[in-house]
């Protein structure tokens, strides 16, 4: 985001970052950052979280800030992790790749290949 201010146009970035939390609570920081010629400025926007056990999805310890409003990124988090629990599971594709290269085995592809070639020889003849 680059917001134009009477001294220049002024550079932010706001992205979630990793944050300890106890076992069966995933945990991240909103975070703003701006970036400066030297070095760049952190400022913690929110927390958000989700506690596997209760299934509870939550955000709080929003921070007010001039230039960004932590509350529509929360939302933004909370509508997306809904439709990631409509989604298919993480073991789903795991599967399907599997069964994927399973079906590709060297021996079948190898029959495949020879059928294909005896079938485009007898159609040729």
């Amino acid at each position: 985001m680059v917001l134009k201010t009477d001294s220049g146009p002024q550079v932010f970035k706001v992205y979630c970052r990793d944050n300890k939390a106890p076992g069966g609570v995933i945990s991240r920081e909103l975070i703003k950052e701006t970036v400066h010629e030297d070095a760049n400025e952190y400022k913690k926007l929110a927390n958000i979280s989700f506690t596997k056990e209760g299934g509870i999805f939550s955000y709080d310890n929003m921070v007010s800030d001039l230039h960004v409003d932590p509350l529509p990124y929360c939302l933004e988090a909370q509508r997306l992790f809904d439709l990631y629990q409509n989604c298919i599971g993480r073991r789903q594709p795991e599967t399907l790749l599997e069964n994927y290269v399973d079906s590709m085995q060297a021996v079948k592809i190898a029959r495949q290949i020879r059928a294909r070639g005896l079938r485009s020889q007898k159609n040729a003849a």
